[in-house]
Parts: C-alpha cells; sequence; structure tokens
C-alpha cells in the first residue's frame, strides 16, 4: 500500500498536467507556445529565387517571450556585387493566424502586421517548412521552391 501511494500521486499529477484537446503544442501547427517566461526560439533557412542575382539566402528567426513576439530576418544576395553578397538585415513584430484559402486550420506567420510597406507573411507547412506569400497574402504563382526549411540546432 505504500507503494501504491506515490504511484497514484504520481499519476494523478500528471493528469492533471494533461493539456485540453484543443491546445496546440510548438510542433502542432499552433502558434509558438506563450509560457510565462519561457523563451521560444525558432529558425528556418533556404537560398530562395531570385530574378536579378544567384539566390537569396534568407535566414527567419522568430522569438517569443509570453505575449511579446520578435523576429530577426537575414537575407543575403548572392552574387550580386564583385566584392560580395548585398546583407539586409530586419526586425520587428510577428503575429500569427489561422485559416488560409480552404483550411481553417492552417497557420500564417506574418512579419510587421502593422507595417504595410514591410510585411511579410509566411504559411506554415506540413513539414514544417515556412512558404513565403506574396504582398498580397496569396501563394506565389510558380514552379520555384519559396519555402524555408525548419534548422535544427547543433548543440
Amino acid at each position: 500500500m505504500r507503494r501504491l501511494l506515490p504511484v497514484l500521486a504520481i499519476l494523478i499529477l500528471l493528469g492533471a498536467c494533461r493539456r485540453d484537446e484543443g491546445e496546440a503544442g510548438p510542433h502542432e501547427h499552433a502558434a509558438v507556445p506563450a509560457a510565462a517566461g519561457a523563451v521560444y526560439e525558432r529558425r528556418w533557412q533556404a537560398v530562395l529565387p531570385c530574378a536579378d542575382c544567384a539566390g537569396i539566402d534568407t535566414e527567419l528567426l522568430l522569438i517569443q517571450q509570453g505575449e511579446r513576439r520578435e523576429y530577426v530576418l537575414t537575407e543575403s544576395y548572392l552574387g550580386v556585387e564583385d566584392d560580395g553578397d548585398t546583407v539586409f538585415h530586419s526586425q520587428g513584430a510577428w503575429a500569427v493566424s489561422h485559416g488560409f484559402d480552404a483550411d481553417p486550420q492552417a497557420v500564417v506567420y506574418t512579419l510587421d502586421a502593422d507595417d504595410a510597406t514591410r510585411r511579410r507573411a509566411f504559411l506554415r507547412r506540413d513539414d514544417d517548412g515556412l512558404e513565403l506569400l506574396d504582398r498580397s497574402g496569396r501563394r506565389i504563382d510558380s514552379r520555384l521552391d519559396y519555402t524555408l526549411r525548419p534548422v535544427v540546432n547543433e548543440r
């Protein structure tokens, strides 16, 4: 009986910690979790197509701490100048929304949602990639790949 009580207590605690069916975890196409004080970072990278260069090496870092959401975007235009690549850095706030086309469960991350001149949107795909959307928030009509891939930490 003495051994049964600690096991029973642990099972009760685990049951109390169980998440609701409607609550999504960090890898389930939801917004980044917003645990109080916890910092969540997620990084994606790819060389995206470019009309007048060899490609745009793009790296996106999404950071969330509580309710605060920030991004850091680095874009390196490859082969643009004789003395090297042209690099642009931007940062700001990002937002998450649900629903895209006919999929109400789809997740879209929007950078600088309040600034139409800087706004960028990415559709989170089933493979955890982020597909860059056009300035109107629609899929880019092209056979080229505009998808950023998740970067796995090498620690």
